[in-house]
């Protein structure tokens, strides 16, 4: 557990605060700390989801049960997958809903004339307003299954209905996203607002700082706009493609030579300042942005970070405490040595993902609606991750984590799809 999970279920246990973590994963380990086994049932549930879905997707394609456990066991023998399941994180609580929505439709989809095609229909909707809560960009992926939402259910309407009804999902996403993650329960009180776009803004400055050679931070408050800069030799020894976090951390470590944030500064101060460094260095900025996005895929040499590496809880005061394992200490070991080779890093099966996808839609052996199915599921994967290229603070690989999962359904209709066209799917 990571100061994220572990605020998590604090905030579970007493109240919401809101900001910049939302409060759909609090009510969530709420539910789940109901046995009194929060974090734990919370774990094995959103854990059990995501092969669950996998499960019934090996199902539709008629895989044999040796091949189904054979690719179950692949699956998580990938580092940069068990690892972030080790974890009570957002990202694999957000994945859960999404792909048992995708597996909801499709079933209804191919029994339209089921007694249980109605709550499948509304219950993949619900789902996906689920995970659009759980993360707060989770919305470009749930968009997408939103799009195979509405062309499945509603086929029969015309093109300007069915964008309506897809306008009016992405309404219900955003209504419930300013109740549940706006106010706290039962009591109804207004949480703080959510500023970390501001943060992940300052920390961009001194990214675009250290590669237009320029100094930009500390931001200067509007009443200030003389404010001396830091050196770019201080910031260039705090700067670290792996972001925020480890940006903050060096500047602590030197005895903070960089003032992040100026007396008086405003957040409008920060995105004023923020736009115009973008303005006079477009290139710095993309430049910094492509560090920071190669971190997250692991594309370069240097050893992935993947905060499991950590291997503990952190100190609480809630009771909850590490019990070292032999197993456990084999799994860290693994996945902190593989995070050093290619097949540990998650570019190749992002790649590979790709090249199958690409494939599997030029197949006409393939039936449609697996061809569909296998498509939106690769477009959701896409849309999750390519926004984290402008909008994350930190170069974490777990991050990834949904596109892989997301990512995994293409490259199995491919394998397995010709099945059903021969007849051996039901």
């Amino acid at each position: 557990m990571s100061y994220d999970s572990l605020r998590m279920l604090e905030e579970a246990r007493s109240h919401v605060y809101g900001g910049i973590y939302p409060a759909m994963p609090v009510y969530l380990m709420r539910l789940s700390d109901i046995t009194g086994h929060g974090p734990t049932v919370m774990l094995v549930v959103q854990n059990f989801l995501i092969f669950l879905g996998l499960a019934i997707i090996l199902r539709f394609l008629a895989a044999p049960w040796w091949f189904a456990v054979m690719v179950m066991a692949l699956i998580l023998s990938m580092p940069v997958v068990v690892g972030p399941m080790l974890v009570v994180w957002k990202d694999v609580t957000t994945t859960a809903p999404m792909l048992m929505a995708l597996v909801l439709i499709y079933w209804a989809r191919r029994h339209p004339s089921s007694p249980r095609a109605p709550a499948a229909k509304w219950c993949s909707m619900l789902l996906l307003i689920v995970a659009s809560l759980v993360r707060f960009n989770a919305v470009t992926a749930t968009a997408v299954i939103a799009v195979y939402w509405v062309l499945s259910f509603y086929s029969g309407r015309s093109r300007l209905k069915q964008v309506a009804i897809f306008l009016l999902a992405l309404a219900a996403m955003a209504a419930c996203n300013k109740v549940v993650n706006g106010y706290s329960f039962p009591r109804f009180q207004k949480l703080a607002g959510n500023d970390l776009a501001y943060g992940i803004m300052n920390y961009d400055l001194v990214g675009i700082s250290k590669w237009s050679g320029t100094p930009l931070v500390p931001v200067a408050p509007a009443s200030d706009p003389l404010f001396p800069k830091a050196t770019i030799t201080d910031i260039s020894r705090i700067y670290n493609s792996l972001g925020a976090l480890h940006i903050q951390a060096a500047n602590e470590a030197l005895g903070n030579p960089v003032k992040l944030a100026a007396p008086g500064y405003s957040n409008n101060d920060i995105a004023h300042a923020w736009i115009d460094a973008i303005l006079r260095y477009p290139a710095a900025y993309l430049r910094y942005r492509r560090d920071l996005f190669e971190e997250i895929i692991g594309a370069k040499p240097t050893p992935t970070f993947e905060p499991t590496h950590y291997g503990k809880i952190d100190d609480n005061n809630l009771g909850m405490k590490f019990t070292d394992r032999a197993i456990t200490g084999q799994v860290l070991t693994y996945i902190e040595n593989a995070s050093t080779v290619t097949l540990g890093k998650p570019w190749p099966y992002l790649l590979l993902s790709i090249g199958c996808t690409a494939i599997m839609l030029g197949l006409r052996t393939i039936p449609g609606h697996l061809r569909a199915l296998g498509g939106v599921a690769f477009c959701a994967a896409i849309m999750y991750i390519v926004p984290f290229f402008a909008m994350t603070g930190t170069g974490e690989v777990r991050y990834v984590y949904p596109t892989l999962i997301l990512g995994s359904v293409p490259i199995l209709v491919l394998l397995l799809g010709w099945r059903s066209r021969a007849g051996i799917a039901q």
